[in-house]
């Protein structure tokens, strides 16, 4: 392989990204990478353990930049009440999934993947979300718009169950809030 220069966790996880998004997830080998890279696939293993290694930092890099950054913004905003930041924080979350199953198709699969294979993952943006409802509703019990108990009445504007039949994340969120 040709290039010598260091590479850095960030420009492999670039370099992997836009690998993931041509071939797709089930296609897509630490070799072909290492190729787009110019270097050889040991160079990658110095910087992640293994290609599941390396797809779970991808995901979670995804995960944070794509859906939990816009969802950050309206729950540290001050804009409107709390019950207004709440309903556009879940429209948020419900359009960043459809948008992003929809036009970004080969790293959502990559997100249901890790999604089934690293539960810890999933755990972490799970708990980073419940942080945000929580900046929501503790807004608004400061300015007194809202009564500690109220959030199970936000949970009657939520899909309980998805296509497949399981309870939908939206639901364990505010469940998991709520106890």
């Amino acid at each position: 392989m040709s290039n010598e220069l260091p590479l850095s966790k960030e420009q492999i996880m670039d370099t992997a990204e836009q690998v993931l998004r041509r071939f797709g997830p089930d296609k897509t080998s630490v070799l072909d990478v290492a190729r787009a890279l110019q270097v050889s696939h040991g160079t990658l293993y110095r910087h992640f353990s293994s290609k599941a290694a390396l797809r779970e930092a991808v995901t979670e890099r995804w995960l944070t930049r794509s859906i939990a950054a816009p969802l950050a913004d309206i729950a540290n905003g001050t804009d409107g009440s709390y019950t207004e930041r709440l309903k556009l924080w879940l429209k948020t979350l419900i359009g960043c999934k459809r948008t992003y199953a929809s036009e970004d198709p080969e790293m959502f699969a990559m997100y249901a993947a890790v999604t089934e294979a690293a539960a810890e993952i999933i755990e972490a943006h799970i708990d980073h979300l419940i942080g945000q409802i929580h900046t929501i509703f503790e807004g608004g019990i400061r300015r007194k718009h809202q009564e500690p108990s109220s959030w199970r009445s936000c949970i009657s504007i939520i899909p309980h169950t998805s296509a497949n039949g399981r309870m939908s994340g939206l639901t364990q969120i505010l469940m998991r809030y709520g106890s």
